[in-house]
């Protein structure tokens, strides 16, 4: 389970035993792969800012929240893969 030379300390392995398929239909409408729908990231908050504000309240100052953000996209550098 390796990844670019890194072993992961947990896995969770899932045995499926059923699957049920939605309408086409619905997943055609929704143009969820349509890369002409999909919002522009930019317009969306962070992950850390939509916890902040849903849990302690991000802070007010721009750079603090940049911070925050510049960090955790480091930790993920450091223990994704």
């Amino acid at each position: 389970m390796a990844v670019k030379d890194r072993t992961p300390t947990i896995a969770i392995v899932v045995t499926v035993e059923e699957v049920f398929l939605h309408c086409a239909k619905a997943f055609r409408r929704s143009k969820l792969w349509d890369p002409n729908e999909l919002q522009d990231r930019s317009e969306m908050p962070s992950l850390p800012k939509m916890i902040l504000d849903l849990t302690s309240g991000a802070p007010d100052d721009p750079e603090e929240m940049n911070r925050i953000d510049a960090d955790l996209e480091v930790e993920y550098r450091k223990s994704m893969y």
